[in-house]
C-alpha cells in the first residue's frame, strides 16, 4: 500500500503527554481489499502476556491510544488468512513519546504466495495455484489429512504447432488438512478430486481467477450404500434461470456421482435427493444452452440451495436432414460389421445402457489409447484426446463433425443419445471413409438412438 494512500484512510489524531498513539490499515493485496473485521492484538515486545485487541472497521482501519514508548508487536488475524495457509500478519513498531505512528498490515501479493509456496521456478506469468483444506462432510466438517488430485489441459508450442496435453498435479494435505496445488493455470480450468481413507470428493471443475489464486475448502464423504450411511444423505434445491433472470423450466440436472437426473419445473425450480456427501458437481444441460457446472459442498443431513444462471449456447449453421436417412440410421448393421473384423474397441447398446452414463466421456474413460481432460477455456467442459494429446475426427450417425467437436463433446451430443461406440485410436485402423479426412490421430464414431 503506497503512503500516500495509507496516510489518507488512518485517522490521526495527537497522543496524549508522555504517550504514543498506533493506527494503521489492514489490507488484502490477494483481493485488493481491505481486511473488515480483523483482529488486532498488540504487545510490548518484553512481555508478550499483556494484549490489548481491537478490530479493524469496514475499511480495515484500527488505532490503539495511551501506549507507553517501547517497542510493540502487532498482530493481525483474520478468516481470509487462515484460508491462504497464513496464521496471521504481524509487525514490529518502535514508539517514542509524542509518536502517532501510522503501519500497514498487508497480504503478500498473489505473485509473492506463489514464490512462497511453490517455489521460484513455479512461477510464471500465467502460473496460479490452489489453496484450500480437506474437510469431512460429516459429522462435522472437521479438517482431515488426505491428497488431492488436479488435472488440467496444458497448451505449448512446437515446432510441429500447438500442442495440448494434460497436466497433473497430487498434493498431500499437512496435518491441519491444508493443501496446495502449484501450477494451475490463471484463467484456466481445472478439474479436481480429494480422497482421506475410505472418502472421497466427486470431480470438481474449478476456474483459476485471473490473478491466479483459487482457494476452496473440498469436503470428502463416503458412499451411500450402508442403511446408516442412507439416513445422513444430502439434499439440493434451487432454481434454474436464464441470462435475462427469468426462470427456465426442462432443464436437465444431475450429480454425477449419484447416478441421479431430475427435470426443473415450470418455475424453474428441482430438487436432487439421496446424494453422497462430500464436494460434487451439479450439471445442468438444456437445448439451446451451454452446459453448466456448478461445484456444491454436499453435507450429510443438510439442505444445500443453489441458483444455476444458463448461458446461451452459440450454434453451428443449421445443418439440412433428410428423414429418410434418420430411418436408416436406425440399425447398427456397419457397426456390427466393423466389431467383427476385429479393428478397434466397440460399446453395443447393452454395454452403454450397463455404464450409464452421465456425460459422454464417461464412455470413453477406460478406452485404450484414449485420454480425457478439462476442455481449455470453458468452465466444467471436458475434451476427447488420444495418447500424445492431440484430437481425434468426432463422426456421430455417419455425419463427420470435425475435431473441433472433440474439445468440448458435450455440447455435441447428449450421454442418454448415446446408442454404441466405435473408437479408432491410430488413423490406420480407422474405417477408409473417414480416414481419408482423418489427421492421423484416431476417430471416435458415436451412433444414437433407443439401446433396447
Amino acid at each position: 500500500m503506497q503512503p500516500s494512500l495509507l496516510a489518507a484512510q488512518v485517522p490521526s489524531a495527537p497522543p496524549a503527554v508522555g504517550q504514543a498513539a498506533l493506527a494503521g490499515v489492514v489490507f488484502d493485496s490477494t483481493s485488493s481489499r481491505p481486511l473488515a473485521g480483523a483482529q488486532l492484538d498488540l504487545a510490548r515486545s518484553e512481555d508478550l502476556a499483556l494484549l490489548r485487541s481491537t478490530q479493524a472497521d469496514q475499511q480495515g482501519r484500527f488505532r490503539f491510544d495511551s501506549l507507553a514508548p517501547g517497542t510493540y508487536l502487532i498482530g493481525a488475524a483474520h478468516a481470509r488468512l487462515d484460508s491462504l495457509g497464513m496464521r496471521q500478519l504481524t509487525l514490529l513498531v518502535a514508539l517514542s513519546e509524542g509518536d502517532a505512528a501510522a503501519v500497514a498490515l498487508s497480504v503478500p501479493s498473489v505473485p509473492s504466495l506463489i514464490v512462497r509456496y511453490c517455489g521460484l521456478r513455479n512461477f510464471a506469468d500465467s502460473s496460479g495455484m490452489m489453496i484450500g483444506k480437506l474437510r469431512q462432510a460429516i459429522p462435522d466438517r472437521r479438517t482431515v489429512a488426505g491428497t488431492v488430485r488436479a488435472a488440467w489441459s496444458d497448451i505449448s508450442f512446437t515446432q510441429y504447432g500447438m500442442e495440448s496435453t494434460t497436466a497433473q498435479r497430487v498434493s498431500q494435505t499437512d496435518a491441519a488438512g491444508q493443501f496446495i496445488v502449484c501450477g494451475a493455470p490463471a484463467r484456466g480450468v481445472i478439474s479436481v478430486r480429494a480422497w482421506s481413507g475410505e472418502d472421497s470428493s466427486g470431480f470438481v471443475d474449478a476456474t483459476v481467477p485471473e490473478n491466479g489464486l483459487l482457494l476452496r475448502d473440498l469436503f470428502v464423504g463416503p458412499s451411500i450404500a450402508s442403511a446408516e450411511q442412507q439416513t445422513r444423505v444430502g439434499i439440493v434445491r434451487g432454481s434454474v434461470k436464464r441470462p435475462d433472470g427469468a426462470p427456465l423450466s426442462n432443464v436437465r440436472l444431475s450429480v454425477s456421482s449419484a447416478n441421479t437426473e431430475v427435470i426443473s419445473a415450470d418455475n424453474g425450480a428441482f430438487a436432487l435427493t439421496a446424494l453422497p456427501p462430500g464436494t460434487h458437481t451439479l450439471e445442468a444441460r438444456a437445448l439451446g444452452y451451454s452446459p453448466a457446472y456448478v461445484p456444491i459442498d454436499i453435507i450429510g443431513g443438510e439442505v444445500v440451495s443453489v441458483s444455476v444462471d444458463m448461458e446461451r449456447f452459440i450454434a453451428l449453421d443449421p445443418v439440412m436432414v433428410r428423414a429418410d436417412r434418420l430411418t436408416r440410421m436406425r440399425g447398427l448393421e456397419e457397426f456390427n460389421e466393423r466389431r467383427n473384423s476385429g479393428w478397434g474397441y466397440f460399446l453395443d447398446p447393452a454395454q452403454v445402457a450397463l455404464r450409464n452414463p452421465l456425460r459422454v466421456t464417461d464412455l470413453l474413460r477406460r478406452m485404450p489409447g484414449v485420454m480425457i481432460g478439462p476442455a481449455y477455456g470453458v468452465a466444467g467442459a471436458e475434451r476427447i484426446m488420444m495418447t500424445g494429446g492431440c484430437s481425434p475426427l468426432v463422426v456421430i450417425d455417419r455425419m463427420a463433425m470435425g475435431f473441433e467437436a472433440a474439445e468440448n463433446i458435450e455440447t455435441f451430443i447428449f450421454a442418454s443419445d448415446i446408442r454404441a461406440v466405435e473408437v479408432y485410436n491410430r488413423f490406420t485402423m480407422a474405417p477408409p471413409q473417414f480416414a481419408a479426412i482423418g489427421s492421423g490421430c484416431g476417430t471416435v464414431i458415436f451412433w444414437t438412438g433407443p439401446r433396447g
